[in-house]
């Protein structure tokens, strides 16, 4: 059977995705690739921005909105030198500055940024009012639109260097935190305009920069042995429990059957763990499910 037509899930890919095109092109290519149209990711990277994008190819993309829930980590330069009206280094300047703080004001002032705070997202954004992007709405209307801030979680800042008007920093943050939103207003924290002058994603969930492949060492190596590069969709849910399924049970399951606790021998699905992986015998993702009052409860199927 051709890729375009194999059922199940087809897997995770980890790309290093270098500075300049978009995330959603780098999707046309792994589309394009594989033959599969069921393509999608978990978090847009900037055009400007680079490092880990977590595809999913095939039913695996009903995994990625999970992966938001482990979190992300970047490292990215903040240039003290103006405010951009993009908030980083692709927009034009709309003021002019000079870093004139000490690193102990730059530490103290990254410190009221952890924790959930009320962050306005950049108005080149992809944050939707009235139905459209923010960023079309700047770019294609010359409008200004009203954006609303967001609660988002910083779970850690830490510099890591300063020379000068830059520091380079690191965040580790739940979803849906722009960084350079939070360039911009750190510099506003410390009376000095600012921008994002570069930025790295490193983690998404439990996935690692460092076992990504840039795109022509992926494209090299899907066109060798395509499976070989492709991680199996369990890797998405690494961390939950896994509760096997035989494969009687596993087809009660595919027919839209409930599981039952009684499933597994006691201890089986840990007290702590409101949700877990059901997998085959060959211990493939089968389905996910989450512990309720009444007892489990399909979250989705991913086999058929």
């Amino acid at each position: 059977m051709s890729r375009r037509g194999r059922k199940g899930p087809a897997g995770i890919i980890l790309l290093d995705k270098e500075s300049g095109p978009t995330s959603f092109q780098l999707v046309q290519r792994v589309r394009r690739l594989t033959g599969i149209a069921k393509v999608g990711h978990a978090g847009t990277l900037d055009p400007m921005a680079s490092g880990l994008l977590v595809v999913g190819v095939g039913p695996a993309t009903r995994l990625l909105r999970f992966l938001s829930e482990g979190g992300k980590s970047y490292r990215g330069v903040v240039r003290f030198t103006g405010s951009t009206d993009t908030d980083d280094a692709t927009g034009t300047f709309l003021d002019r500055g000079h870093a004139d703080f000490s690193d102990d004001e730059l530490r103290r002032a990254l410190d009221q940024f952890t924790g959930e705070i009320e962050q306005l997202p950049p108005r080149v954004s992809a944050v939707k009012v009235q139905g459209k992007r923010a960023y079309a709405l700047v770019r294609d209307h010359g409008e200004n639109p009203e954006l609303k801030p967001r609660r988002v979680v910083i779970e850690e800042i830490s510099l890591l260097r300063r020379e000068g008007d830059e520091a380079e920093i690191r965040v580790r943050c739940g979803g849906g935190t722009y960084i350079r939103a939070l360039a911009r207003d750190l510099g506003e924290r410390l009376g000095c305009p600012a921008h994002l002058a570069s930025l790295r994603r490193e983690t998404v969930g439990p996935f690692t920069l460092s076992r990504a492949l840039g795109w022509k060492e992926f494209e090299q190596s899907y066109r060798r042995d395509g499976d070989a590069v492709l991680l199996p969709p369990l890797s998405a849910v690494e961390g939950w429990p896994r509760l096997p399924l035989s494969a009687t049970r596993l087809e009660t399951v595919r027919h839209g059957g409930q599981p039952s606790m009684d499933w597994w021998e006691g201890g089986a699905w840990p007290e702590d763990a409101p949700r877990a992986a059901l997998v085959d015998e060959d211990g493939a993702l089968a389905a996910l499910a989450e512990r309720g009052p009444a007892g489990p409860r399909l979250l989705m199927v991913l086999t058929e």
